[in-house]
């Protein structure tokens, strides 16, 4: 397994610088902040009744902004700080609604996001085909290259051009979850996985998304997927190492957890030894993984097993994501860092295929114009 060409400092600081940096673009200048808004929820595949939260993504906020929530031209709440919701009374009454978003700044309005939830009985087809990739972009030398623009991006399909619908600039918002194993092997260590990945939460940014499931015999803890930190610190914090691992298993179901966002997804996995519990197979969950449109990072602790370093490095390489192998839990927080600086790199896009046959797979290849530079992204996605 390969590990990025990069030297680390300490592991804290770099945790926190790569947590603070802010992209630079590709000719070394600093990319224009230009105010923008993304409604993260309800989406357009919803049908909102009851309490419903309307949770939107702000990029280049400023101290003093304000953001106006409308449903259908009534004003239903405003926002001064993160996190940036409000919980809207719906109804129970099922009906398409026009969800506006606007950014004020100074008195003016700035920016501005809209939705238009589904309607009763109605499926966008197109949009529930949407394919969405994250790739990531280095030179030859491993060096991560920020600043590309939509043009510069080519999607295959099959070998077919695609049309590319949507793009997102490295550091778009991130919905994650960390998977952390706390079988009994993990007893003298655990501690410091736990540092470790509380440092990994620490740094990440205020309106990235985590959750949290830990497994042994199967998954004994679970947070779901939030802005807020803190059930995911307290989780960690009661872990009890105890029982067999379940890796298979456990990766299923944080799998299947973070497929119900609509955002740029990650898993995090870490596990310190082969899997002796699962029902689940290697080929069942790397076949879910590809499904699932998910960037898979996962860490080995001093594995020995080829069948589970196998499936860790399979994992990552179907679906863009990257594999690690450590020699002992002291090299953990530089590696949850590499994790991280990858995470910051990564681009975001999305396509609506020209094929759309259900219960078939497919391949995808993605590419960037300039010479030298090498993509790594995805493979292949199901449609269902």
């Amino acid at each position: 397994m390969k590990t990025p060409r990069r030297s680390f400092a300490v592991a804290a600081a770099l945790i926190a610088a790569a947590a603070g940096a802010r992209a630079q673009g590709a000719d070394g200048t600093a990319p224009v902040a230009r105010p923008a808004l993304e409604i993260l929820a309800p989406t357009s595949a919803d049908t909102p009744v009851g309490d419903t939260v309307i949770r939107v993504f702000p990029k280049n906020i400023q101290p003093g902004d304000t953001l106006d929530f409308f449903v259908n031209g009534r004003k239903v709440g405003a926002v001064t700080r993160s996190p940036w919701e409000i919980v809207w009374p719906a109804g129970e009454t099922v009906r398409r609604n026009v969800i506006t978003v606007s950014l004020v700044r100074e008195g003016r309005e700035i920016a501005i996001a809209r939705v238009n939830t589904r309607e009763p009985g109605f499926t966008d087809r197109a949009a529930a085909l949407a394919i969405g990739l994250a790739p990531i972009v280095t030179d030859r030398s491993g060096r991560y290259v920020l600043g590309l623009q939509r043009d510069e991006f080519t999607v295959l399909d099959d070998g077919h051009l695609q049309k590319i619908d949507t793009f997102e600039t490295v550091d778009s918002p991130l919905a994650a979850v960390l998977v952390l194993d706390v079988s009994a092997s993990m007893r003298p260590k655990l501690d410091d996985a736990v540092r470790a990945a509380r440092a990994f939460v620490h740094a990440l940014k205020p309106d990235d998304r985590l959750g949290l499931l830990t497994f042994n015999s199967g998954v004994v803890g679970t947070v779901e997927i939030a802005l807020e930190r803190k059930e995911v610190l307290a989780a960690l914090d009661a872990a009890v190492p105890e029982g067999d691992t379940a890796l298979y298993d456990a990766t299923a179901a944080a799998l299947r957890r973070v497929k119900k966002t609509r955002q740029r997804r990650a898993l995090v996995v870490f596990t310190d030894g082969e899997d002796n519990r699962s029902r689940f197979s290697v080929d069942q969950v790397i076949e879910l993984a590809r499904a699932s449109e998910v960037s898979v990072f996962t860490v080995a602790e001093a594995v020995s097993d080829a069948k589970t370093a196998g499936f860790l490095e399979r994992l990552a390489n179907e679906t863009g994501g990257r594999a690690y192998s450590i020699g002992n839990i002291g090299s953990l927080p530089e590696t949850f860092a590499s994790i991280l600086e990858e995470l910051r790199s990564q681009y975001y896009l999305t396509y609506t295929p020209s094929r759309r046959k259900p219960h078939t797979w497919h391949s995808v290849d993605v590419h960037v114009s300039r010479s030298g530079l090498v993509v790594r992204a995805k493979k292949r996605y199901f449609i269902p």
